[in-house]
């Protein structure tokens, strides 16, 4: 007789014999295993999980865990989900991150961003060198993580507007920082040649047109080549290099601004002398086409000064902070943060979080049983399909 409500349709094949459910009856458990392992119903689907299932999928996924492992609040999150998948763990930190920041914090690092970057959401989580603090208090800071995060050579180059603009007087129409910035060869040709700036800023109605006129003819063909042989003069001295020749900078104008705006502006650590100290670097991010990558050599030079700023003994990889510009940057502006990263205390976390930690990790038991009652394979049904009936 059918149990109320379940329709007794599902087939089951067992070693090539087809039976309807409503005749099967009730099954001995060995009948059981051997219908949820085999035949028109997959074990893909009923598998009941194993210990060594778990234990597989806290083995694959220890550095997730031990971050929520160091947390009561990733625990707590963990406790209210299911999870099934590297993913999920990831999302059960992003969520606990979110939770946790504050302010202009809050409001700009969304949760996408958050589940893209299991390391930043894991540092959050667990406020290393008190990163978490920095980002809830600090405006400034929060902006190195956003969406619009300038980039390394935009900084550089508003930097150059900055001081170019700042040759002129107020009233000259190149007093203005933003055309500077857009245009980076421009000012540094005019930090280059101060007797041409003298010239177009005297306090007269002829200094004041010659501006005017200097200002609206810098895109004519004459100008360009004057503006990217200088660039690529000033680049190719800074590096003294014969890897980095004034050909090799003429052939790649936009690193050349680069490297010549960041002499100009006295960088701590320009990105001359990283050029310099890697010469391979001139080949390794040019294209078949011979076209430079210029964002992945200028994310390699500015993860290479972060790492600079680090101890020898720092676990964080240079790797690591050229996906994770946000923190290189961190690390440039605040000196007190770098300096926590390197303390001892948090040498295994940062093993742990960049993937540099070899050994296994030990969860605590409170953690281990909370995975194995939250764990689900991505092939297990909680809600099995099959409805066995008297």
């Amino acid at each position: 007789m059918p149990i109320a409500g379940i329709t007794p349709q599902t087939t089951f094949s067992v070693a090539g014999v087809t039976k309807n459910s409503s005749k099967a009856g009730i099954l001995g458990l060995r009948e059981q295993k051997i219908l949820l392992g085999r035949g028109d119903y997959s074990i893909d689907q009923n598998q009941v999980l194993t210990i060594q299932d778990t234990h597989r999928f806290i083995q694959s996924n220890q550095d997730l865990l031990y971050v929520i492992d160091q947390s009561k609040e990733a625990k707590n999150t963990l406790s209210k989900k299911t999870v099934s998948s590297r993913e999920d763990l990831a999302g059960v930190i992003a969520e606990t991150a979110k939770s946790l920041l504050t302010g202009e914090a809050a409001n700009t690092i969304d949760i996408k961003t958050l589940k893209k970057d299991a390391r930043l959401s894991s540092l959050i989580v667990l406020n290393t060198a008190g990163i978490r603090d920095i980002l809830n208090t600090d405006s400034e800071a929060v902006e190195l993580f956003s969406k619009e995060a300038p980039s390394p050579e935009k900084i550089v180059f508003q930097k150059l507007g900055e001081e170019t603009a700042a040759l002129f007087n107020k009233a000259n129409p190149l007093h203005d920082a933003n055309f500077f910035a857009d245009n980076p060869k421009v000012g540094i040709y005019l930090l280059k040649h101060s007797e041409v700036v003298k010239d177009l800023n005297d306090a007269t109605d002829i200094s004041f047109t010659k501006a005017k006129t200097f200002k609206s003819r810098i895109h004519s063909t004459d100008r360009e080549t004057l503006y990217d042989d200088t660039a690529s003069q000033v680049a190719a001295d800074a590096t003294n290099s014969g890897t980095y020749s004034q050909s090799y900078f003429a052939n790649h104008v936009s690193l050349a601004e680069y490297v010549a705006a960041a002499e100009f502006t006295n960088a701590s650590s320009p990105p001359a002398d990283y050029l310099k100290k890697h010469p391979e670097l001139a080949q390794d991010n040019i294209s078949l086409n011979d076209r430079l990558n210029t964002t992945d050599l200028y994310n390699t030079l500015h993860a290479l000064e972060a790492r600079d700023r680090l101890s020898a003994h720092s676990p964080i990889p240079t790797s690591v902070l050229k996906l994770e510009q946000g923190l290189s940057s961190l690390i440039l502006k605040n000196s007190s943060f770098a300096e926590k990263l390197n303390k001892k205390e948090f040498e295994k976390t940062l093993q742990v979080v960049t993937g540099g930690y070899t050994a296994q990790v030990h969860l605590s038991s409170k953690t281990n049983e909370l995975i194995r009652n939250q764990y689900r394979s991505p092939y297990q049904n909680p809600k099995p399909g099959v409805s066995i009936v008297i």
